[in-house]
């Protein structure tokens, strides 16, 4: 028997540009041009995606992410496809790249997660973080602190804004979350590392009956005031960001590892 992937597109109006995600995969997700673009990549993407999972040690996720991996290894045995998708549903929205751009509510984030599936989620988040360290770690202060051309933001720019991602996702469903106090560090490295173990046990004392809560946030809103947000919403959106901020940290840091000797003397250890 097959195994079929879900796919769940987020597109722009007019369906320029948009996102696949696939939440049978924790954290994996990928842009596209159009739908026809993000279709046709699909297969190629998530395979991409889960062979960065193994090599994590991330291939027994879950249950799902297990199967997956075992009904592509004997797909590819076998000369065939090595991956079966299916889109199973399509949203309209902002797909925009900026920090208040609003994110779609699937049919899929009204399910519950259950405290294997938050463990599942985080070790994504964990692992994204190991590798944002050792890209960091190889940079200096004139790396983290360069902006690109485009005008976007430097890459310690983007770790403080992981690190207050990891507790604004939290408080899509808590409006009384209090902030990070001053135990944790306030940039950073250092302040992604803290909060994200901060985020998991926030995320797995929530009670089971509170997890099926459909809310809109009254503070920090996103550009739509009225966005929706679901606990699976938000414990599909903290992989799917760490994610997707690796992403551009390594697409930013290709020169890092290969920087010259004399690079050391300004190396700093976030």
């Amino acid at each position: 028997m097959r195994t079929v992937i879900q796919l769940y597109l987020e597109l722009s109006p007019g369906g320029q540009t948009g996102i696949a995600h696939v939440p049978d995969i924790p954290g994996c997700h990928f842009a596209g041009a159009t739908r026809e673009d993000l279709v046709g990549r699909a297969s190629a993407e998530v395979s991409r995606y889960l062979d960065w999972c193994a090599a994590h040690g991330l291939g027994d996720l879950d249950a799902r992410v297990a199967a997956i991996v075992k009904a592509r290894k004997k797909a590819v045995a076998a000369s065939g496809p090595a991956l079966v998708l299916r889109v199973a549903e399509e949203k309209e929205g902002d797909v925009g790249r900026e920090n208040d751009a609003p994110s779609a509510l699937f049919d899929r984030d009204h399910e519950s997660p259950d405290d294997p599936s938050i463990h599942a989620h985080f070790r994504v988040v964990r692992a994204a973080y190991e590798e944002m360290a050792r890209l960091v770690n190889a940079a200096d202060e004139r790396d983290l602190a360069a902006r690109p051309g485009d005008g976007s933001a430097s890459p310690a720019e983007t770790l403080d804004h992981i690190g207050d991602g990891l507790w604004w996702l939290c408080s899509r469903i808590a409006d009384d979350l209090p902030e990070p106090g001053a135990d944790c560090p306030a940039h950073g490295l250092a302040r992604i590392q803290c909060l994200i173990p901060w985020a998991e046990a926030w995320m797995l004392s929530i009670p089971a009956e509170r997890r099926a809560d459909v809310v809109v946030p009254a503070r920090f809103p996103s550009r739509d005031h009225a966005e929706a947000w679901t606990f699976g919403k938000v414990c599909r959106r903290q992989a799917e960001h760490m994610v997707d901020h690796l992403g551009e940290l390594k697409r930013r840091g290709d020169d890092w590892l290969d920087s010259e000797p004399s690079r050391e003397q300004n190396r700093v250890e976030l």
